[in-house]
């Protein structure tokens, strides 16, 4: 959230464009270690080794996986299209606060998913 933030107040564009390629090195590595933890969660096990409390059961794990992956694609869709929207409406400038919310969205699921998955498991 703080190079989105950056990059909405800083108005220079070299400054920008590196800030988008930092930004996109550290967030490439998310979709990979995402499907990592689906189908091993417990990290201290060696790689490749079944997981006593997987995510999704062997059985359903491909049909899984390729649903939240879909259901990913098709919200990053919907996102470029309501900016377009949004942006042919009130200008350009709305583009980074739109970003923002998204990233903040995220990072809320993300950690009510961690408190939820806290709970349950114990």
């Amino acid at each position: 959230m703080v190079f989105h933030t950056l990059i909405w107040q800083i108005h220079s564009v070299v400054v920008n464009a590196v800030l988008v390629s930092l930004l996109g090195l550290l967030v490439g590595p998310t979709f990979p270690l995402v499907l990592d933890i689906a189908t091993n969660p417990n990290t201290k096990q060696k790689p490749g080794t079944p997981s006593p409390l997987p995510i999704f059961t062997p059985e359903v794990q491909l049909t899984g996986l390729a649903i939240g992956a879909s259901c990913g694609a098709m919200g990053a869709a919907i996102f470029s299209l309501s900016t377009g929207i949004a942006a042919n409406h009130y200008g350009a400038f709305i583009i980074e606060p739109l970003a923002l919310g998204t990233v903040g969205f995220v990072l809320l699921f993300w950690l009510t998913t961690q408190i939820v998955s806290k709970c349950v498991r114990k």
